[in-house]
């Protein structure tokens, strides 16, 4: 380390200000500038290797530039301490010009006064738009819950902006942490006893440079994974100087307990199936072409909805929608008139739906637990079912969007008391079935409790939910001539129960798919029979239970008809997810009376059986709920051969259907065409008004057709005669292997292209 000295020094400072900086060139001036004159600031630049002229500026601007050539920022930090003269305060900001350095005066304020030992800076409420990426404020959530519940320490964020009390700062002997010297320097600092406070400040864009960790995936992923081993590891290690006093509850500040260490546990790996849901979605969500064979019939009713067309009209070879309502292809081509038509904007919506569902999981159960731990437990439960529910979550379907307004239904539900709050729950409900018809029945166990408990708001609820349900088919019956009666409420029931069977629900998907049932016995023995329900009271499992049982309800119907594949089974995984977090809250809490009266010598006992036994369901459910990521990931093979299938169908001369696949047509000009499941559920459904148009209309619409292009034999639905008639099967060039084979549900891919014989086009 080498100390470069600025000409002129302050004699005597009561405060350092260290700025780590990495090629910052472009803005680590405006960073010393910023610094308060009046607060007689000591300013080291550590130089942590920059390849730029960083330093040189820095000195330029009136800094003492240390050098510090081992990369990390925990190095830098440390190097910048073991530089700084005598003072009272240290304080830490970046180089990168996002945090303002005029509020260097209120962090370095209750340090000087002596009411904190460590003020730490939140970008919680001060954040501008787009700063904090979605991987970063879910590491913050993760790493203030580990604080908080092994140490004892409440913080929003874990910003780099902080002061520090100098003498407590070098007795710490934080070593060099790469990515993890803020969280060693909390979790030390509580086991020492120290106060650490709290402010909010501002956070903005980076004024000049790139971000070297939280900009880049394996960054991120590095920084939580060293933030998350370094709390444990630290808490696990011996105490050294115990804090100086007890708290309210007789135990030290940071103490350990094995219960709090057991919630910390069961957090993190509940919080695994998030962070490898993210994950895929990240490498998935740009992909060019279908994840799952019936996303391109998706795209082209939301490039309709984008183009300004209607999506309920009579069936053809050129349109066949989908048997749901239209909300999710609103919104879905809402978002493609900003990103354009493609997969991105659907599957936009359904990410931040699947995102969203999660959230609300972790907020049901921590508003009745009032455990954050149980929270993650709920969210990390639903994200593990992610492929025993078909990897369906970030698809190009309307299943997220469903699942995750019936949840936010359900929450607000729980907690409406008056008129006007049962009347949003009954709009929100409302815009649930209005995204998929499933939501009806997974409501409605849930308000028929609330009409029965609180009748004012349930009667209100309903009645909104089905004025509104009555209203809007009457006009989108009206604009579309009966069509959008028929594809949302005729089409589905016409096609009668399918081969899986009520019973076969139950004994095979959901005992033997869903292996944590276990969980939902467990959540209901604890909270009846063992009076854990805290302060959520007999109140709360029996909503719960209506609402689960309002959950399978959707699944077990949904399951009922031969199009119902696991997508369908989203709503019980939410319920048991919710079943899950509950039971595990209210088994950290222990017993909170009202319940069964446990006498003092076996309280104990109790207290640790009951988390031992939820945390082995759970443990049981993300085990049995974990799968091999880059499954669900696409190859650059699949993209490559995908590329040369379009080519292919650029070649193709006039009008080219791809019929189980009609995206990939449609956007090379070729032509927009219904997908093939949707005509074949017309045809499913029996004899229909439906049925008599689309069979009088496919021939006339393949009269047009050039080229067809099918995955297997038996996909041209009602066109066999014609095809053999008019067309000739041709060798469709491909790449050898598994190349191209959608990663989700049937694994299909084109197979067949057939091209019209000389003289048969009209």
């Amino acid at each position: 380390m080498t100390i470069t000295q600025s000409p002129v020094l302050q004699k005597d400072v009561a405060c350092t200000v260290v700025i780590p900086a990495r090629n910052e060139a472009g803005a680590i001036a405006g960073v010393v500038a910023g610094v308060p004159d009046d607060i007689g600031a000591e300013i080291i630049v550590v130089d942590n290797g920059s390849t730029d002229s960083t330093a040189e500026i820095a000195r330029l601007a009136g800094a003492r530039v240390v050098s510090e050539p081992i990369p990390g920022y925990g190095q830098a930090c440390r190097a910048g301490v073991a530089a700084a003269r005598a003072t009272s305060v240290v304080v830490f900001i970046d180089g990168d010009g996002s945090m303002d350095p005029s509020e260097i005066s209120a962090l370095i304020a209750p340090v000087l006064d002596g009411t904190a030992d460590i003020v730490c800076g939140s970008r919680r409420t001060r954040a501008d738009r787009g700063t904090l990426g979605p991987h970063q404020r879910f590491g913050n959530a993760l790493a203030v819950l580990l604080l908080r519940m092994l140490y004892g320490v409440r913080l929003t964020d874990l910003g780099p902006y902080r002061a520090v009390e100098v003498g407590l700062l070098r007795d710490l002997g934080i070593g060099g942490s790469r990515y993890a010297w803020v969280a060693e320097l909390l979790a030390r600092a509580a086991r020492r006893g120290a106060t650490i406070n709290e402010i909010d400040v501002a956070y903005r864009h980076r004024s000049a440079g790139t971000s070297k960790v939280s900009g880049t995936i394996r960054g991120s992923i590095g920084a939580g994974a060293a933030i998350i081993s370094t709390l444990i590891w630290t808490r696990l290690r011996p105490a050294g100087e115990m804090p100086l006093s007890p708290g309210r509850d007789g135990r030290r500040p940071g103490q350990f307990t094995p219960r709090g260490a057991i919630g910390a546990v069961v957090g993190v790996g509940a919080a695994l199936p998030i962070a490898q849901y993210c994950w895929v979605v990240t490498h998935r969500i740009g992909y060019h072409f279908d994840l799952e064979w019936l996303e391109g019939g998706a795209v082209e009713l939301v490039a309709r909805v984008a183009h300004g067309h209607p999506l309920y009209t009579a069936p053809s070879l050129g349109n066949a929608p989908w048997p749901y309502p239209p909300l999710y292809f609103w919104l879905s081509g809402g978002v493609a008139k900003i990103v354009g038509v493609g997969y991105l904007a659907p599957r936009l919506v359904s990410v931040v739906a699947s995102l969203g569902a999660m959230w609300l999981l972790a907020v049901i159960v921590r508003s009745e637990t009032g455990s954050r731990s149980a929270g993650v437990v709920a969210a990390g439960l639903y994200a593990g079912a992610y492929h025993e529910a078909g990897d369906w979550y970030d698809l190009a379907r309307v299943d997220s969007l469903f699942v995750c307004l019936t949840l936010l239904t359900l929450l607000l539900g729980r907690r409406a008391t008056t008129v006007r709050a049962g009347a949003v729950v009954g709009i929100v409900g409302f815009l649930a079935f209005f995204t998929k018809q499933s939501a009806a029945a997974a409501i409605a166990f849930a308000l028929v409790f609330i009409l029965i408990r609180r009748p004012k708001v349930g009667t209100a609820a309903i009645a909104v939910a089905v004025a509104l349900g009555g209203i809007s088919t009457v006009v989108m019956d009206a604009l579309t001539n009966g069509w959008y009666r028929y594809y949302v409420f005729e089409e589905l029931p016409a096609q009668g129960i399918s081969s899986h069977g009520a019973l076969r629900f139950w004994t095979v998907t959901i005992w033997h798919d869903a292996h944590s049932l276990a969980v939902v016995g467990i959540a209901l023995i604890v909270a009846a029979a063992g009076g854990w329900a805290g302060r959520s009271g007999r109140g709360a499992i029996g909503y719960w239970c209506a609402a689960g049982a309002g959950l399978f309800a959707a699944s077990w119907l949904g399951r009922q008809h031969d199009g119902g594949y696991l997508d369908v089974l989203m709503p019980a995984f939410a319920a048991l997810a919710i079943g899950g977090g509950l039971a595990w809250g209210w088994a950290l809490a222990g017993p909170a009376g009202g319940g069964l009266h446990i006498p003092t010598a076996e309280r104990t006992v109790v207290r640790w059986a009951a988390p031992a036994a939820v945390a082995a369901g759970i443990a049981l459910g993300l085990s049995a709920w974990w799968y091999p990521t880059n499954r669900q990931i696409p190859t650059v093979a699949d993209a490559r051969a995908g590329n040369a299938l379009l080519a292919t169908i650029e070649q193709l001369p006039g009008r080219v259907v791809v019929l189980d696949h009609p995206w990939y047509a449609d956007e090379l000009g070729k032509g927009a065409t219904g997908q093939a499941e949707a005509i074949r559920d017309i045809v499913r459904a029996g004899p229909s008004r439906a049925r008599t148009v689309l069979e009088a209309n496919l021939a006339s619409d393949l009269s047009g057709v050039s080229a067809l292009i099918l995955d297997n034999t038996g996909d041209e639905i009602g066109m066999r005669g014609v095809i053999a008639r008019d067309f000739q099967e041709v060798p469709l060039p491909w790449h050898p292997g598994r190349a191209f084979h959608e990663v989700d549900d049937l694994g299909l891919r084109p197979n067949l292209l057939f091209i019209r014989r000389s003289g048969s086009l009209r």
